[in-house]
């Protein structure tokens, strides 16, 4: 969906902790802070809603992003700082603490389904991951521009895309059924406090959160609320949700 390329004046919030941006101001991620100032502990909270939300819809296990073993801490993989040089943001460090104390499973073979988050040490560009994708997506090579692009939330372009930014993107998980629906953090765009954008990729667009918790807090709404759409959902949709275990300071996104 396109919308309007008008920054947002300021204006009252419908619900708590959403602050708009100015009018005139720079929407540059780079000037913007993510909000999260979290830590291992809210991310087992968090968790532990996704996880027992997942075990009421069983018949849904093999097609869940988290998967937790019933004995718990299943998971050998240490969380990794760096991936070739690159430092990783806080909040995916955070989770994957929070991910092995919670004993959860990484992606596997023996999922056929495909879906799962790749363990730390198995995390890899993704033009080591799957080269012919970012082959694709460099044959339709694009670079949007900065009004257009930066744009977070229910207001954000979908098509907006800068191929840049896929050719140094970090592959962390796969959310859907094909081997393109993947979700990725991008090291060349990050916040002001050092987050990292993340995205997930759909066919032909992409949709993106300014933190890998806020994209985070999407997937939790997209595999235990059985909404019709992947995401971007609204903040006020994700009231009342595990997203709330996860809550962010000073939400600039709609």
């Amino acid at each position: 969906m396109l919308f309007r390329l008008a920054i947002l004046a300021i204006s009252i919030s419908l619900y708590d902790g959403i602050v708009l941006a100015e009018e005139g101001e720079s929407m540059q991620l780079s000037r913007k802070n993510s909000g999260y100032d979290l830590n291992e502990g809210d991310w087992i909270s968090f968790l532990g809603c996704w996880k027992e939300l997942s075990e009421r819809m069983a018949d849904r296990s093999e097609g869940s992003l988290m998967r937790f073993s019933k004995g718990g801490s299943e998971s050998t993989s240490n969380p990794l700082m760096e991936v070739s040089d690159v430092k990783l943001p806080k909040s995916l460090i955070d989770f994957h603490k929070a991910y092995k104390t919670m004993g959860g499973k990484y992606r596997s073979e023996k999922h056929q389904d495909g879906i799962g988050i790749v363990a730390p040490n198995d995390i890899e560009s993704l033009s080591t991951y799957n080269r012919e994708l970012l082959r694709i997506k460099n044959e339709w090579s694009h670079e949007s521009e900065d009004i257009n692009y930066f744009k977070y939330g229910i207001d954000q372009d979908d098509s907006a895309v800068r191929t840049s930014y896929q050719n140094n993107a970090i592959v962390i998980g796969q959310y859907g059924f094909s081997n393109y629906e993947l979700i990725v953090v991008y090291p060349d765009s990050l916040t002001e406090d050092g987050e990292m954008e993340t995205a997930i990729f759909a066919h032909a667009a992409e949709a993106r959160a300014p933190s890998f918790a806020e994209m985070m807090r999407q997937l939790s709404f997209f595999f235990t609320q059985s909404p019709d759409l992947i995401p971007i959902y609204s903040q006020e949709q994700l009231i009342g949700t595990c997203a709330d275990k996860l809550p962010l300071k000073e939400v600039w996104w709609r």
